[in-house]
Parts: C-alpha cells; structure tokens; sequence
C-alpha cells in the first residue's frame, strides 16, 4: 500500500491519521500483533510528510476509558528511534470496554492531538 509518498510493509497492521492542515501522515502499529488486555505491549510510531520522515517531534501516548473516567494505570514510555520514527513501550489496557488511544503531538507551537477508539 502507497500512503503519503511511503510504501508500506504490511499495512493492514498499521492504523493510519492524515493531518491535513499539518501536512503530515501519522501511523502506528502494534510491535508482536494485535492490542491485547492486561499485557503490557509495544506500539511503532511513524510520521512522514511528503514521503519523508518527519523530525522536531515530541510525542506523548495516553490512554483513557471514558465510560469510567480514568486512564493507564501507569504511564506509556516514548523512546526515539530514527527520524520521525518512536517506540512507545507500557501501554497496558488493563480492563475490557472501550479506550481512547491518544498520541499529543508536539511541534513548534503546534501540539496536535490524535485519538483512535480501541475496543477490548
């Protein structure tokens, strides 16, 4: 699959938001398969803007349970891998129901906040 100027391995695996007034593609994936409950996990993390990996990000990645109003039970760690490129580790949905996965995108004075409903 062609998305944004990137050829993408496996792309059913990767869950995809296009930011148009950005300019920019963020997709994600989970490392090891599919998002499983009460197992810690890892997610990949890519963004790119015209085919090219996008640099001068900050990411923070939360989770949130609406319908019971609270979160993670403890915060997911970002680590930068390559340009536009980061691995979250300790992303934990502890309970069944539905979660917002939420990626706070930081750049320049800019901080997008992108959610993607995950049901478990």
């Amino acid at each position: 699959m062609h998305l944004a100027g990137v050829e993408w391995e496996e792309p059913a695996a990767w869950k995809f938001k296009l930011v148009e007034d950005a300019h920019y593609v963020m997709a994600w994936r989970v490392l090891g398969g599919e998002l499983k409950r009460n197992e810690y996990q890892e997610l990949e993390v890519r963004f790119y803007r015209r085919g090219q990996p996008l640099d001068g990000l900050e990411l923070e990645v939360l989770g949130w349970m609406p319908d019971h109003g609270h979160g993670f039970l403890r915060g997911a760690e970002v680590e930068r891998l390559s340009s536009g490129s980061f691995r979250v580790s300790g992303v934990l949905f502890h309970m069944r129901g539905d979660w917002e996965l939420t990626f706070d995108v930081a750049q320049a004075q800019r901080v997008d906040k992108l959610v993607f409903g995950v049901q478990l």
